[in-house]
């Protein structure tokens, strides 16, 4: 084998790698994005029961709550796609 067909061997051996690599580094970033935002949802909500009593606090809640609930579940949503890729 020539040098060229040698370097050419290695360039895609090393272009199979990376694409492998990419791949899995995309994996595990949608994984913490998913975690992220079950925890962003989970501590929302904790903080919508626990927050203290004011005069508009059934409004106060529902709108906080409806946040906590919206947010993280579109991220989910998108993130699953990513995932399942």
């Amino acid at each position: 084998m020539s040098l060229w067909a040698w370097r050419r061997l290695a360039m895609c051996i090393d272009a199979k790698l990376d694409q492998r690599y990419t791949k899995t580094m995309q994996k595990i970033a949608t994984q913490v994005f998913i975690y992220a935002s079950v925890a962003f949802g989970v501590l929302g909500i904790l903080v919508v029961i626990f927050q203290p009593e004011n005069d508009n606090a059934l409004l106060s809640k529902l709108l906080m709550a409806t946040v906590f609930v919206i947010l993280p579940s579109f991220a989910l949503s998108v993130a699953g796609k990513y995932l399942k890729k």
